[in-house]
């Protein structure tokens, strides 16, 4: 679900304009692991000043190399990763999905690690 209330212009050098939309989910996994003292507006607020620091890439920051690249493209907000959705609808629009903060790893990644364990659990059985 989308905010309604935010959205980002990111404009850089060898990535064309892009307007980046926030799912409240991205929202609250920000809050969740990035900034825990901030509720809801304030976190909104705090995304709006880092925004002049994005950047857009197709690739996933160094500090997330290892991770599964499920995601059209990411945004960079100094130690926070959106992996972005490109919206079906409207050209050069992304939905940021959600936050994986420097360290974190990616839902699919954790999906990955979830189903490994369960196999191992259940050969020791």
């Amino acid at each position: 679900m989308l905010t309604g209330g935010f959205s980002m212009l990111v404009l850089q050098a060898g990535f064309p304009a892009a307007k980046v939309e926030f799912t409240e989910h991205a929202v609250d996994r920000f809050r969740e692991r990035a900034r825990p003292g901030l509720d809801f507006e304030n976190a909104l607020g705090q995304l709006e000043s880092m925004g002049c620091g994005a950047v857009i890439s197709v690739a996933p920051p160094a500090w997330m190399a290892n991770a599964r690249r499920d995601a059209d493209a990411y945004l960079v907000l100094a130690d926070v990763a959106f992996p972005l959705a490109r919206s079906t609808t409207r050209p050069g629009r992304y939905h940021a999905t959600t936050c994986i903060p420097k360290g974190g790893i990616s839902p699919s990644e954790r999906d990955r690690r979830r189903t490994r364990k369960r196999r191992r659990l259940q050969r020791r059985r």
